[in-house]
Parts: structure tokens; C-alpha cells; sequence
């Protein structure tokens, strides 16, 4: 979410909105702030400066949703999922977000990988590190993609009504072992998992288009 336009903008206002934790120690020079504004390392900034700024990283995937039936591998899930993604579980070849850009957070190239709803009520978003070549079936000790750099995940409907707005600060984090990416190559992916969240998504394939935004 965007700074104020005006009005008194706090230290704690930066750090937060450049994902950081509310009320732990920040400065004006912390990269994550800086970059609020594209600044470089030790330059003059004012607060006023920061009016309208966002860490917002825009749309990360467009396309389609998933059903997948509960079989003998697998449990019913709802889903997006990125058509470079290779499950080791067979998902019928139902892979329908037909636009993820790369993009930039904490100074890695990052791509989505999937938003999966699950029967018990949970509401997972992953993504690529494309950043990394690790072996395979590393763990990702490192925590890459991190937990930082955006504050919210929103998912749109076809009509772009915000249908889920969720905050990152919320979510469980967890650094996953690599996965299959695409021609049996690897990346390390982290994901953020929401609890108690109803369903999004129709329970058929191809039918409804969504769009996810982090801000």
C-alpha cells in the first residue's frame, strides 16, 4: 500500500511499508528504505520526499485457475500454477497462468510459481528464486526468496474486484527444498501460507480468469 501524500510520515511508516516489522530498528539508510525512492547509499532524503512512495511490485500472474481431484498422491486443491512449474505429482497438464513477468524483489529475479487452495481451509502463495541453480533437492537454508519485500497479496477477480487482500505479516513463511522447475533443472522457491481462508476459486478447470498483485 502506497505512503500518505501528505500529512506526517514516521520512520516506522518507511520500515513498514518497505516490509519490514513494525517497531523494530530501521534507519533512513536501510536499502529496503532507500529503495522506496530509488536512492542510492548515504544520500539526502527528507521525509516529505517518501509522500505516495510504494514497494508495491505489481502484477505477478494472470491466467486461469485449477481444480485438482484428491487422488492416491495428492489431496482436492484449488490453484494457479505457473506453466514452467513441474509437479511430481500429475496434474492432468491443467497449468493455465499464461502471464508471469520476472521481476525484482530483494534484488533477486523472482517469478511466481503458484497460489493453491487447499481443503483445509489454507491459501498458499510460492515462488521461484530464478536467481538460484541449486542441486537438486537442496534445502534452501538461505530463505531465498526472503521474507520481505512486499506487504500485501491480492488477488483479483475477472472484474478486478479484489477478492483477497491478505498481508504478508500475517502469513506462515517457510523456505521450501527445490523444485522441479523445468528440464529437470532447479530453484529454490519460498512460500507464504494464510490459514482459515475460504476458497477462491471454482471448482473447475479453465473457466474464471484471475490476476495476482504484491504491493
Amino acid at each position: 500500500m502506497a505512503l500518505q501524500t501528505s500529512g506526517q510520515i514516521s520512520l516506522n511508516d518507511l520500515h513498514v511499508e518497505a516490509g519490514g516489522t513494525s517497531s523494530t530498528q530501521a534507519s533512513m539508510n536501510d536499502s529496503d528504505i532507500r529503495g522506496l525512492l530509488n536512492a542510492s547509499a548515504n544520500s539526502q532524503m527528507t521525509f516529505s520526499s517518501f509522500y505516495g512512495a510504494s514497494a508495491g511490485i505489481g502484477q505477478i500472474a494472470s491466467g486461469n485457475s485449477t481444480y485438482v481431484p484428491s487422488g492416491q498422491y495428492n489431496p482436492e486443491s484449488w490453484n494457479m500454477r505457473n506453466t514452467l512449474h513441474t509437479p511430481s505429482v500429475n496434474f492432468s497438464g491443467n497449468a493455465y497462468v499464461t502471464n508471469r513477468p520476472t521481476f525484482t524483489m530483494n534484488g533477486r529475479n523472482t517469478q511466481f510459481m503458484s497460489l493453491i487452495s487447499n481443503i483445509g481451509g489454507t491459501l498458499r502463495l510460492s515462488l521461484f528464486d530464478l536467481s538460484s541453480s541449486p542441486a537438486q533437492y537442496t534445502a534452501n537454508t538461505a530463505g531465498v526468496p526472503a521474507n520481505s519485500g512486499f506487504t500485501r497479496m491480492k488477488l483479483k477477480n475477472s472484474s478486478g474486484t479484489v477478492i483477497k487482500n491478505l498481508t504478508r505479516s500475517s502469513a506462515t513463511y517457510a523456505a521450501q527444498i527445490a523444485e522441479s522447475y523445468s528440464n529437470s533443472s532447479f530453484r529454490f522457491n519460498s512460500s507464504w501460507t494464510w490459514a482459515s481462508q475460504t476458497n477462491p476459486f471454482p471448482s473447475s478447470n479453465n473457466t474464471t480468469l484471475f490476476t495476482i498483485e504484491l504491493e
